[in-house]
């Protein structure tokens, strides 16, 4: 018995899957990119602030981004702790806490609690002391959003090589019945 049409079907359908997952790899590293750059973007607008700029600038976001950076007193090299952590939310205790185990001079992802954040910190150096600042981007729903939109995909994807096998197989049935009505066909026109 040939098996031709569950050949084509396995084949059909494999190829729509493959095609499908390649597309949805794509799509979470573009995505997952975009989050990253969006934020470095709006990180790297405020420290260009000065300080009058910056009162001002949560307020208005002018950036033209979908972000915006919020910054948070860390403290200078001489000032006490507890002190920096009376005036700050528990959010920025939280983000102040990671950073000091996580310390870099490089844009950071963290995930706290339920929330992600992009971050990074800087040194304002001035003649009697250093001040340090951290930059955060609050990101929360975006990586939610492109897990939820990978999951449709991925359905979809099952979906399409399920319809994908189901034609291949019906293809391969077809092109059985096509070859068995040939044959006697070429046996007859070839041997003569």
């Amino acid at each position: 018995m040939n098996k031709t049409r569950y050949k084509i079907a396995t084949l059909t359908g494999s190829a729509v899957m493959a095609a499908m997952l390649l597309s949805l790899l794509i799509l979470n590293i573009v995505f997952n990119k975009k989050i990253e750059l969006r934020a470095e973007n709006a990180i790297k607008n405020t420290f260009t602030l000065d300080s009058d700029e910056y009162l001002n600038y949560e307020s208005e976001n002018d950036t033209g981004s979908l972000y915006y950076a919020s910054l948070v007193y860390m403290g200078a090299d001489s000032e006490n702790r507890d002190d920096i952590y009376q005036i700050l939310t528990p959010k920025e205790k939280k983000l102040i806490d990671w950073y000091e185990t996580h310390p870099s001079d490089e844009m950071q992802r963290a995930k706290i609690d339920e929330a992600t954040y992009y971050m990074k910190a800087r040194t304002e150096y001035y003649e009697d002391s250093n001040e340090r600042l951290l930059a955060y981007v609050d990101v929360t729903g975006e990586p939610e959003l492109v897990k939820e939109i990978s999951f449709g995909v991925l359905l979809d994807a099952f979906v399409i090589a399920a319809l994908g096998a189901a034609i291949g197989y019906f293809l391969g049935k077809n092109l059985n019945k096509m070859t068995k009505l040939r044959r006697p066909f070429l046996k007859i026109h070839l041997t003569n």
